[in-house]
């Protein structure tokens, strides 16, 4: 009766389209300062029970430990739920085509990301990776990514062309051993629906970037917070997006170190139920652990698209005093964590000793929400949900794919990438006001007002100005190349104009600068001990001329078949090839290192290629002008530069790179291995045999560069017959 009449109560309020999805019970749950009564809403908020209570749930993997015992049996008691909500009825079906509700387009219209640009790259996300950490497998989430991304018009994944990857792993980093299914099942407000929202709605804002979804074994707080710390250790992620949490607890401080990794912005949600941080009757309580200091905590708004996909108007979503029962985006001040000097003077006075709530906010009203595309949930021929999905588990993952867009621009710039409590965090309190839309209407509990407030923060984006804030303009060099280096980075054309000695330190990323080296004294090094991306260098394109060389240094004695650096110049699915030019006086010497071209659809370059190994090679000396091997040439007829189109070869992924189109590949390998596999075996011989006395390349067995297949390649086949390049590495 009581769960009869509260949902009576709540038709009286709102109309069904405006309902608050999920069963409602009350649940006893004890903290660590001792018992309290909770109410639970939609699986949304944290829940804090005894051991004996808990529900039950997959065995967690042994791990390296990231707490103290005590801590891991406190954080393994505590439960998070996710942050969303929605205007579905409890347990409706699906539908075949979308409900309604703001679309990608409107919603990249109205906060300005439509327009943002850096000189004339738009701001996509492009080579940015975004992880978001959720609980359990959700099993169809690719299908159903690509499924929704197809519908609006969006970049697919794993679609090889430059297609952004998507990548599932579990809280400790693999991409097998996922964890199984929400308990709580299919359709049933699980976790599931939660990342079909959170992975969506990030690529709606950052349609370029990469997504690695982070699954943990439970719900538990030590689980997710173990997914956190993978998540900030995966290869290329600046982003971490977190949709969940609950009410704070008394010695939280201790996990905030959780959220301290340099290059990584963690953004949390601040809960869907206003000033009162779960479903607790009023109490009003900060959410955790978006009080943290280390993160930036999203709230929520009421957003009206204008025509044209513009901005029309802005009001804090919530329902005043009740928006712990109709919902509201979450704000206030926490009772534990000390106010951070970034927020001191800029809080509008409504704390000058503690942490305040929310920083930015975004769309999050149901009612002015989007939809999902979730097979699992619904089915397959009904994915789309009947209703709309918000909650600030929506405002949180396209605040992520904001932060991408800028960490995208400060690549390219070549800056380093964002760290939250450093950069992030101060950059927001310190920028203009007209970065921001300042919300001044609305009430979570706590009215909305000039300036900052506590339902709002310092407002919503206006993501073209708050991006460009992020991603200034860099003076100096770029953190790619090193300080004493005779060369000069454009931003805006990308081009380095090399002139003296130049070192570059990292793997330039999505900068991909355009290397131009003229005269005998530039000499380009690329050499670093732990480049970003695995042991690549992306550039945009390579000229050398007037006595100009380049080296890839060796990894000496780190070298083996799978170590190896790359030189890869050109980006996956381009329209035109790169730049590469090595004149008659330069060279660039690749030592044991492999190169890749990609050219999309543009004009292939291995005729130049092939000429400059030729004019190199010199019989075996390796002395002369183009491309060459400083290693080769202290192995005499047993290894060389291999050389060929990834299409005639068969390739699609070249040294673990996903080539995403044609390539012209380069390859440190044995004499004889025609196919490039590392190996000479029967494969190799028989090509060679086929083009006997014939013209061919590398490919077809000319070992010698002679343009032609004879005796000496066939001698070279035989001499190292069975060999492999591991076994002359070692």
């Amino acid at each position: 009766m009581q769960f009869l009449s509260r949902q009576m109560k709540r038709h009286a309020h709102v109309s069904d389209r405006g309902l608050r999805r999920g069963s409602r019970s009350n649940r006893q749950i004890a903290s660590a300062a001792g018992a309290m009564i909770e109410q639970l809403d939609c699986r949304r908020l944290l829940s804090v029970v005894p051991l004996r209570a808990a529900p039950l749930m997959p065995a967690r993997t042994a791990i390296a430990p990231l707490f103290t015992t005590a801590q891991e049996k406190f954080l393994s008691s505590i439960y998070a739920h996710p942050d969303f909500d929605t205007t579905a009825k409890p347990d409706s079906g699906g539908l075949s085509s979308p409900y309604g509700g703001t679309t990608p387009a409107e919603m990249e219209g109205a906060y300005g990301v439509n327009n943002i640009l850096f000189g004339t790259v738009a701001g996509n996300g492009s080579g940015q990776t975004i992880a978001i950490v959720d609980a359990y497998d959700y099993s169809t989430a690719l299908t159903d990514l690509n499924a929704f991304s197809s519908y609006y018009g969006l970049p697919s994944f794993n679609n090889g062309g430059g297609s952004p990857t998507f990548t599932k792993y579990n809280e400790n980093g693999s991409t097998t051993s996922l964890p199984g299914n929400d308990p709580a099942g299919a359709n049933n407000d699980d976790w599931e629906e939660e990342e079909s929202l959170d992975i969506e709605w990030a690529h709606s804002i950052a349609p370029k970037a990469n997504i690695d979804l982070v699954e943990t074994n439970s719900n538990s707080y030590a689980d997710l917070f173990t997914g956190d710390t993978t998540a900030a250790g995966l290869s290329g992620v600046a982003q971490v997006s977190n949709s969940w949490g609950g009410p704070e607890f008394s010695g939280e401080t201790s996990y905030d170190s959780t959220f301290s990794h340099t290059g990584v912005t963690f953004l949390y949600s601040s809960g869907d139920d206003g000033a009162y941080g779960s479903d607790q009757s009023g109490v009003v309580v900060a959410t955790y652990p978006a009080s943290s200091p280390g993160v930036v905590a999203v709230g929520g708004t009421s957003l009206t698209v204008g025509s044209g996909n513009t901005y029309g108007s802005e009001t804090a979503w919530g329902n005043g005093t009740l928006s712990w029962y109709y919902g509201g985006g979450g704000g206030g001040i926490s009772a534990y964590e000390s106010q951070p000097s970034y927020q001191t003077g800029k809080v509008n006075g409504l704390s000058t000793t503690q942490r305040t709530e929310p920083d930015i906010s975004l769309d999050a009203n149901p009612n002015t929400g989007v939809p999902i595309y979730d097979s699992y949930d619904f089915g397959p021929t009904t994915p789309w949900v009947d209703g709309l999905f918000g909650g600030t588990s929506l405002a949180c993952p396209m605040a992520s794919g904001l932060i991408a867009i800028a960490n995208q621009g400060r690549q390219l710039g070549g800056q380093s990438y964002l760290t939250g409590s450093t950069q992030t965090l101060p950059d927001l309190y310190t920028l203009p006001s007209t970065d921001f839309h300042d919300i001044t209407s609305g009430n979570n509990g706590y009215a909305a007002g000039t300036g900052y407030d506590l339902a709002t923060g310092i407002g919503s984006p206006v993501a073209n100005l708050l991006v460009a804030a992020l991603a200034p303009t860099p003076t100096g060099n770029p953190t790619w190349l090193s300080s004493s280096s005779v060369a000069t980075y454009n931003s805006s054309s990308h081009i380095l104009t090399v002139t003296g000695a130049t070192t570059i330190t990292t793997d330039p990323g999505a900068a991909e600068p355009i290397i131009e080296a003229s005269g005998p004294l530039a000499a380009v090094t690329f050499n670093a001990s732990n480049p970003a991306n695995g042991n690549y260098y992306h550039i945009g394109g390579l000229s050398l001329t007037s006595g100009a060389s380049a080296v890839v240094t060796s990894l000496a004695s780190a070298r083996t078949v799978p170590n190896v650096r790359m030189l890869v110049i050109g980006v996956p699915g381009a329209t035109t090839a790169p730049t590469f030019n090595i004149d008659s006086t330069s060279k660039l010497d690749l030592t044991d290192n492999d190169m890749a071209i990609l050219y999309g659809t543009g004009t292939s370059p291995l005729p130049t290629v092939a000429a400059d190994i030729k004019t190199a090679y010199d019989n075996k000396a390796w002395d002369k002008p183009g491309i060459t091997s400083s290693i080769a040439k202290t192995m005499p007829g047993v290894t060389a530069l291999g050389y060929g189109e990834a299409s005639t070869l068969g390739d699609t992924w070249f040294d673990s790179l996903l080539l995403g189109g044609n390539a012209v590949l380069v390859k440190y390998t044995l004499v004889g291995d025609a196919n490039l596999d590392g190996t000479v075996n029967l494969s190799d011989y028989n090509t060679m045999i086929a083009h006997f006395n014939a013209a061919a390349t590398w490919t077809g067995g000319s070992f010698d560069y002679s343009g032609s297949v004879g005796l000496a390649d066939f001698n070279d086949v035989l001499g190292n017959f069975n060999q492999t390049l591991a076994n002359v590495l070692t």
